[in-house]
């Protein structure tokens, strides 16, 4: 299957949002949910699939984002983002667990933030939280400054262009989110970003999406030692059900004296 996937979404046109298009990313998120414990070899196959759903994944963001910024009525477009149930489920879980260490959480930074923040939309919408969006991309920050602006919330959110793994701040967040695609990079700059969070940026906690088992197909697996190099992990969730990212939480290792 993993030979089928890759020729299929190789010999796709484009990919913007279609009906081809939706029609092969769909059967590969089935695939994923039913085959949810098989276990998987990295290969280049796989890896090649990797950068594919990279690339689609922002097209998919700007496409519906735009469609969103566009419509009369935005939560009615919003809802009708291909995958708004699993993004809504997801953020709920994850807010759920991040209350459980913090319990009045203000201010999130999020990294590499893409088109359509859904995430960072959702928790300021219900909870009144603010956010910072970091994301290299000038042109995905545009469109959702637009989308924030859409459903008037632009007094909760700072957007900031720059590389994550040289990202400053003097705030102190009570979370960063670190975005699934954000572990797409090569090793090296995986380790790079994590260090600019551990040494550049303070906060309480960090979540990060990562993937586990067959779901490494649409999401690249953080490599756990990686990260226990620079935090401590204190929880770790794997979804077996219809969401496919992974949740850790982490925080700085205590420093002694």
């Amino acid at each position: 299957m993993i030979t089928y996937f890759n020729k299929e979404l190789k010999s796709l046109k484009d990919l913007f949002p279609s009906e081809s298009t939706n029609s092969i990313f769909n059967k590969l998120y089935t695939y994923c949910v039913e085959k949810k414990n098989d276990s998987i070899k990295i290969t280049k196959e796989v890896e090649e699939i990797n950068i594919i759903c990279w690339n689609a994944e922002y097209e998919m963001e700007k496409y519906y984002a735009q469609n969103i910024i566009n419509s009369n009525i935005a939560n009615r477009a919003l809802e009708d983002f291909i995958y708004y149930k699993n993004y809504s489920d997801l953020t709920q879980l994850e807010y759920l667990n991040m209350s459980f260490f913090h319990k009045n959480i203000k201010h999130i930074l999020f990294l590499w933030s893409g088109p359509l923040p859904l995430s960072a939309l959702l928790l300021a919408q219900k909870f009144g939280i603010h956010f910072t969006l970091v994301d290299i991309s000038q042109e995905a920050l545009e469109i959702s400054k637009e989308l924030i602006y859409k459903f008037n919330l632009e007094n909760l959110f700072q957007f900031v262009q720059a590389d994550v793994k040289d990202f400053r701040s003097d705030r102190t967040y009570d979370f960063v989110i670190w975005a699934s695609l954000l572990f797409q990079n090569d090793s090296k700059n995986q380790e790079n970003i994590l260090q600019n969070i551990q040494e550049n940026i303070n906060f309480s906690y960090l979540l990060v999406r990562s993937s586990s088992w067959i779901r490494q197909l649409l999401y690249k697996k953080i490599p756990k030692f990686l990260l226990k190099k620079y935090f401590k992990i204190l929880l770790e969730i794997h979804p077996k059900n219809e969401l496919i990212n992974s949740i850790i939480i982490l925080q700085k290792y205590e420093i002694s004296i």
